[in-house]
């Protein structure tokens, strides 16, 4: 049988290598997760700036052309500023370190 034949340390070494393989590999899978949480954060931080610079310029257009909408402009910025904290606490909870992913 060619298996009595083979020295311990042989095959010893032989896991090593390929329990040093399935880490190296998890590692690229978990450097590849990160760096796609971290795409999906930056496109979600893009449109909250375009959201909040759409609201200033509609504002701002409204409030020029008339001063009947001055009383308005408070009760306008309460559901941007909710959805801005409930988007901050949604990405807190969506991020690598909340989720337990480890940072290599």
């Amino acid at each position: 049988m060619p298996s009595e034949n083979v020295h311990p340390t042989a095959v010893a070494s032989s896991k090593d290598e390929a329990f040093n393989y399935q880490m190296e590999f998890l590692k690229l899978e978990f450097q590849a997760i990160n760096e796609v949480i971290g795409r999906i954060d930056e496109t979600a931080a893009k449109v909250k700036n375009w959201a909040v610079v759409t609201w200033a310029g509609s504002m701002a257009l409204a409030l020029g052309r008339t001063n009947d909408l001055k009383k308005y402009l408070w009760i306008t910025a309460v559901p941007s500023f909710l959805l801005t904290l409930c988007g901050e606490k949604s990405n807190a909870d969506s991020s690598s370190a909340a989720a337990g992913y480890p940072s290599f």
